[in-house]
């Protein structure tokens, strides 16, 4: 086992056949931005979001470091996006971009848990798919909550988000946002507070 462990991703690289028409896709479709970096002679491309990048190669040209089996259209990248995912698909389909699984969005599973997507493919053929991240079941613990008026708290616990609210049963529920194999309850935690009286 590695005596370290990583702690985010910076950048990825995608080799083009076309930057220049990489770099109008990715501003204009994926709502990313174009930076260069790099000295007098050797301008390089990136398309960066977030605190992460996309550094461009161009296809054929010669850098000392790169991946060894380098080919366009060999990439399968997922994005997170700000918005509703039916926002990404709206503009997608307005500004004419082939979306993919019957033009719709899907459900998938990533990283963060269960997802609503949608893919397209980029100008050399790589997977594109945009993602909003969808929240676990709600999952009801009635403990005696009392209440008859819609009440709203947030309050968080190791690194969850709660949430409190009145039933339509007049039965304060308290409600954890999270994948129940993340977090076993074993009973009330006494660390929820007293949100009802």
């Amino acid at each position: 086992m590695a005596s370290f462990a990583v702690k985010a991703l910076d950048h990825v690289v995608l080799t083009c056949k076309h930057i220049p028409k990489t770099i109008d896709f990715y501003t204009t479709r994926l709502g990313m931005k174009h930076e260069t970096f790099g000295h007098a002679g050797q301008q390089r491309h990136a398309l960066t979001f977030g605190s992460q990048k996309i550094n461009l190669h161009q296809s054929g040209a010669g850098f000392e470091t790169k991946a060894q089996n380098v080919q366009p259209g060999s990439g399968d990248l997922c994005f997170i996006t700000k918005h509703p995912i039916e926002r990404v698909l709206t503009t997608w389909q307005a500004a004419g971009v082939e979306v993919l699984e019957g033009g719709k969005v899907v459900d998938r599973t990533g990283a963060v848990g269960r997802l609503r997507s949608v893919y397209c493919r980029d100008p050399d053929g790589n997977l594109i798919e945009y993602v909003e991240p969808t929240p676990s079941p709600l999952l009801p613990i009635q403990k005696g909550f009392r209440g008859g008026f819609l009440f709203f708290a947030h309050q968080i616990f190791q690194g969850l988000e709660l949430r409190v609210r009145d039933s339509s049963s007049s039965r304060r529920i308290l409600l954890l946002q999270d994948v129940q194999s993340r977090f076993h309850l074993d009973g009330r935690p006494k660390t929820f507070g007293d949100f009802g009286s």
